[in-house]
């Protein structure tokens, strides 16, 4: 069994100005050719939870047939990020989506530096000092995530990762 975290997650380094992000599937593409590399007759089988359910159906369906996995499981997967991030903010989901907040803005805290110099701040867009006001995970996807993964919005994320 191999787990993978995304960065920043789990106390896992981050050593560039990236997080993750639903989009973002060359973390996934690398933790499975380095496992087909080093197992080359092991029948690979991946598993995601939540975020990491969208990412890895994502990652399928950007590979189709070129994939290494024999299959795949995807579990409480957020499909529709429009509907999942409205349905988020309201009612008792709103905990979820406050201590989700809290969290992504930890490990931007722990992080912080790879987004302030000046190339990162660049070529990112990320203000730093900004994301000390995001409370809740849109309000992070709109000071971070659609920045650094190149979206015009964080509507145009969301819409544009949705399966």
């Amino acid at each position: 069994s191999v787990v993978f975290n995304s960065r920043g997650t789990s106390d896992s380094p981050v050593t560039s100005p990236q997080f993750y992000s639903a989009s973002y599937t060359g973390d996934t593409r690398l933790v499975a050719a380095h496992l087909m590399n080093k197992y080359p007759n092991a029948a690979l089988i991946g598993v995601g939870w939540s975020l990491g359910a969208n990412i890895l159906l994502n990652y399928l369906g950007e590979e189709g047939d070129a994939a290494p996995l024999v299959a795949a499981v995807s579990l409480c997967n957020p499909f529709n990020l429009v509907v999942s991030n409205r349905h988020i903010s309201r009612g008792f989901n709103r905990i979820y989506d406050l201590n989700l907040g809290k969290t992504l803005r930890n490990i931007f805290q722990k992080h912080r530096g790879q987004f302030e110099d000046a190339n990162a701040r660049e070529s990112t867009g990320v203000l730093a000092e900004m994301v000390d006001e995001c409370r809740t995970i849109r309000d992070f996807d709109e000071q971070v995530t659609h920045k650094v993964f190149g979206w015009d919005s964080v509507d145009d994320y969301y819409q544009g990762t949705s399966g």
